[in-house]
């Protein structure tokens, strides 16, 4: 995790979920945000992945709005991966509404593919936070991609779930 507004809050989630979390970079001054770490500056996480023997490292922007991950080999793992992984899982659970993911006109023919394949509904809008989320408060959906490097999921259910 980098120097971003999420530093503290994230690694409190994680641990709740009961992973062994590792931080760094989390000394943000109010000027250093993702100051050669983040999601805009992956390679110090990649090497500490590596070197550490960790299974998964997630990277934020500056105000938390983006997460990036990277795999046990220090590989960047995209948003369209994430959101195919989340989509099966939550369909798996029986916790996707609509069984349908909403992403944009950018994410790639392999996630409409793969969805395809296992029986996961997708729709396209254009490219922005605000069309993605306008069509899932419109139709009741809970997973979502703004762009094949960014994911986040909204839930208009009263207990609020979020992946």
């Amino acid at each position: 995790m980098g120097s971003s507004q999420s530093w503290n809050i994230a690694r409190a989630v994680y641990e709740a979920l009961g992973a062994k979390v590792y931080v760094i970079n989390n000394t943000p001054d109010g000027v250093n945000i993702n100051e050669n770490c983040g999601s805009t500056h992956m390679e110090a996480l990649q090497q500490y992945v590596i070197d550490n023997g960790l299974n998964v490292g997630f990277a934020y922007d500056g105000d938390a709005d983006r997460c990036l991950c990277v795999d046990e080999k220090g590989r960047i793992v995209n948003g369209d991966q994430v959101m195919f992984m989340c989509g099966k899982y939550m369909k798996d659970e029986g916790q996707q509404d609509g069984n349908t993911i909403v992403t944009t006109i950018m994410s790639n023919m392999g996630l409409y593919k793969a969805c395809d394949a296992i029986g996961i509904h997708t729709e396209k809008t254009a490219v922005g936070d605000k069309y993605v989320a306008e069509n899932m408060m419109a139709n009741g959906y809970v997973l979502a991609a703004s762009s094949p490097a960014t994911s986040f999921s909204v839930s208009t259910r009263p207990h609020g779930t979020a992946y």
